[in-house]
Parts: structure tokens; C-alpha cells; sequence
């Protein structure tokens, strides 16, 4: 469905529905620190069966087949994200999408963005900087700040859907967080649905479940 070997500003995985039908919903993975484009991608066959999947793999290298969006400073869990590496993030993740969908057979219905932990936390800021491109934004034990949003604030959230999904014994991302996300983007006007989870840093099945079925209904 797309030309063999097509470059983008990415590197990139796809997989396509087994057969090629005519309503194609399409969604773009993005993984968290340290990982790779591997890391989210066999998500695809929990996917509807219209879903083209693809998982974007981040620009910075740090050896070993380890990515990140974004340096972190570990002592301060709050360098998630920096503004650069968002906004660069943005556009090559947006120059992505273009360059996919514009060379796809069949054109996409609905496109969905999900990321997990820094992966997350960028997926929510896309959908913020571009509320009109995605059917759906999935954020999976990451979180945002409205120090994340600073280029975002004029934009109008009435049409975003975002679907947020936190664990409450995540080492990594603490509960509040989640929660404070939660408030953030329902000021901001999202169309926000919100889960917590009794699990730690990662996708249970009862996250992955509700993640389905949201999917389904967007």
C-alpha cells in the first residue's frame, strides 16, 4: 500500500490488515526512552482489523538500539520533555504522518496518535499543537504540564479526543502526575476520558482492553 522502502524523517515498522479494505483507519505508535520502534509495534494485532499500524522510532540515539524523544534528567522527572525536542518532535512525527498518508493507496478515515511514557507526553502535545489532525490522541503512563504547552495555549481542544491511561504504582510516573493531567486537559476543554490502573509502569491487559474499546468508538 505504499511505495516499497518509502523514506521518511523517521524511522519507522508497519504492518497492514491482512486484506486491503476500502474504510482504513491508520495509528502511529511512539515509544518511550530508551526504547525502540520494536517496542509498541506487535500492539498491531490487538488492533481492529481496518488498522494500518505504524511505530515511529525517536531521532536521538542512545546506543544500543536505545531512543529517546527527549534527554532526561532522572532527579527531575519534570525534563519529560524539553520545548525543542517537543517542537522538533512535532514536526518530524507530523512531516511523518504527511509523507505516509499522502503516499498511501488508500487514504486513512481516521488517524489515531498513541504513545507510551515520553512517547505519551509527546503524543499529548502533538495532538495539542495539531487538534484537527487526529480522530484520537492515546497517552499510556506518561503526563503533561502546561509547561509542555506554551506554543499550544491559543489553539481550540473542543474537537480533541484523548483518552489517558495512568498506573497508580508506576515508579516511574507517579499517579499524581497522571492526575494532574487529567485536570490540565479537561480545563483546556479536551474530550477526555481518563483511566487508572493497580499496576506499575507498563500496558496491562485491562489497560490495553480500555484502550481497544476507545478506539472502537472514535
Amino acid at each position: 500500500m505504499l511505495e516499497q522502502n518509502l523514506k521518511l524523517p523517521l524511522d519507522y515498522k508497519i504492518n497492514y490488515p491482512k486484506n486491503e479494505p476500502k474504510d482504513v483507519s491508520i495509528i502511529f505508535l511512539l515509544h518511550g526512552y530508551g526504547a525502540n520502534m520494536a517496542d509498541l509495534f506487535l500492539l498491531h494485532q490487538f488492533f481492529p482489523e481496518n488498522f494500518i499500524t505504524i511505530s515511529l522510532q525517536a531521532p536521538i540515539s542512545l546506543g544500543h538500539q536505545s531512543w529517546a524523544w527527549s534527554k532526561i534528567d532522572f532527579s527531575d522527572i519534570n525534563t519529560i520533555l524539553n520545548p525543542i525536542d517537543s517542537q522538533n518532535g512535532n514536526k518530524l512525527i507530523i512531516d511523518s504522518i504527511d509523507k505516509i498518508t499522502n503516499n498511501l493507496s488508500v487514504k486513512p478515515n481516521k488517524i489515531y496518535l498513541a504513545g507510551f511514557s515520553q512517547g505519551a507526553s509527546l503524543a499529548v502535545y502533538c495532538g495539542l499543537k495539531n487538534p484537527n489532525k487526529f480522530q484520537g490522541v492515546i497517552s499510556l503512563c506518561g503526563y503533561f504540564s502546561k509547561k509542555h504547552m506554551s506554543d499550544t495555549a491559543d489553539n481550540n481542544f473542543s474537537g480533541l479526543n484523548i483518552l489517558v491511561c495512568n498506573s497508580v504504582f508506576d515508579h516511574l510516573i507517579p499517579i499524581e502526575l497522571g492526575r494532574n493531567t487529567k485536570n490540565l486537559l479537561k480545563s483546556l476543554g479536551v474530550n477526555l476520558k481518563y483511566n487508572e490502573y493497580d499496576s506499575g509502569h507498563g500496558i496491562s491487559n485491562e489497560c490495553l482492553n480500555d484502550f481497544i474499546d476507545w478506539i472502537l468508538t472514535k
